[in-house]
């Protein structure tokens, strides 16, 4: 059985990260992130979902929903 969600996203805070950073961050997901810490308030509120955006130029977008304590808890490609 397929089932689709349907989320709505808000991004309430962007973070540009320099190309290393950015590499190091989407190829370990689960590593500490100190950018990740003090963000706004993110989470889910009925269908829609305050999430944080990380960017590097030139490359691909991230959503990420983070857990409070410096790590990922979702992320998606934007």
């Amino acid at each position: 059985m397929n089932i689709l969600i349907k989320y709505l996203y808000q991004i309430v805070s962007t973070v540009c990260l320099g190309g290393m950073d950015y590499e190091n961050f989407i190829t370990d997901l689960l590593a500490d992130r100190a950018f990740l810490e003090n963000v706004p308030v993110c989470g889910e509120d009925g269908p829609l979902v305050r999430c944080l955006c990380v960017t590097c130029q030139g490359r691909d977008s991230v959503l990420v929903l983070p857990d409070g304590t410096g790590h990922v808890a979702l992320a998606a490609l934007a």
